[in-house]
């Protein structure tokens, strides 16, 4: 993301959809713990770590086409 943009409880991003799907940003006390929550989800999920200023999508692509849509703040 870029330094200048608005944040706010999910970073930058208030959402992401998927195939017309809204996925709710993955909660954790640390950005280590939200890590390890998307690394361990079965299902699409995201989530931003503001130690580094990135979100992470994790998607389980299952289509031949996709659509991603974010949402900012």
């Amino acid at each position: 993301h870029d330094p200048s943009e608005q944040r706010g409880a999910t970073g930058p991003l208030r959402g992401v959809i998927l195939q017309d799907q809204y996925l709710q940003a993955i909660e954790g006390a640390t950005p280590e713990e939200r890590s390890q929550h998307l690394q361990n989800a079965t299902s699409n999920a995201w989530y931003y770590n503001d130690h580094i200023n990135i979100s992470f999508i994790k998607v389980f692509d299952y289509s031949p086409y996709i659509s991603i849509q974010v949402e900012y703040v």
